[in-house]
């Protein structure tokens, strides 16, 4: 079991470099990051910011979000699963999960 810290918001203050914060996580003690959504994230500065310091990252954000019940969205909801998918293997191997934001439950989808 492990504690990953979620760098969309943790270090935000002291580092606004995305990547920093990895090393901010790393040197408080976490083996772990996540963060919400990807596409406005440095990529190749964050993946490279995991390879110095070792951390994993544990988790982002499919997006664009669309419903995973909703038909009419599922050729969207592929395509977002299928570009996330291609960004994540710059940054780590798996497991991947994927999961629907919970301010996602208040909609009426």
């Amino acid at each position: 079991m492990y504690l990953s810290a979620c760098i969309e918001w943790l270090f935000r203050e002291e580092y606004p470099d995305f990547s920093d914060r990895v090393r901010a996580a790393k040197a408080q003690g976490f083996s772990h990051v996540e963060f919400h959504l990807w596409r406005d994230k440095p990529l190749t500065a964050l993946a490279q910011a995991l390879d110095e310091t070792g951390v994993r990252l544990s988790s982002f954000v499919v997006e664009p979000r669309r419903s995973l019940v909703d038909p009419a969205e599922h050729e969207q909801f592929l395509a977002a699963v299928s570009d996330s998918l291609a960004a994540s293997r710059q940054l780590f191997k798996g497991p991947y999960v994927l999961k629907r934001p919970i301010s996602c439950f208040n909609q009426n989808t």
